[in-house]
């Protein structure tokens, strides 16, 4: 079942993964940046959903939402450990995204 695999994907590439009755999946990482960062796929569009996610991930606002959230992980940050900070998250997305496509195109063969 793909949602099995979904979710076995995503474990090896160390995100914890929360499924719910719906079969949607809050995947989440708390190493990439200091503060846990979390989306949901939705079923059946998982990886849609993180290719989008990954494609669209943009540091600016990614950043902005951390600040005024006012984030513990950022305290005391120079804006160069932020980005770096940020573009860690943006690595494990892209990660993510390719490893997950790698299923779809096992899938589809």
């Amino acid at each position: 079942m793909l949602f099995d695999r979904v979710i076995s994907v995503c474990e090896t590439a160390g995100w914890k993964c929360e499924p719910d009755e719906d079969m949607d999946v809050f995947v989440s990482r708390n190493d990439l940046d200091g503060d846990e960062f979390g989306l949901y796929l939705v079923c059946p569009d998982y990886i849609d959903n993180i290719n989008e996610s990954a494609s669209e991930f943009d540091i600016a606002n990614y950043l902005e939402k951390r600040l005024s959230a006012k984030s513990p992980a950022y305290a005391g940050k120079s804006p160069v450990e932020m980005v770096r900070q940020a573009q860690k998250v943006q690595c494990a997305l892209a990660e993510l995204a390719t490893e997950l496509n790698k299923l779809r195109d096992t899938e589809e063969s």
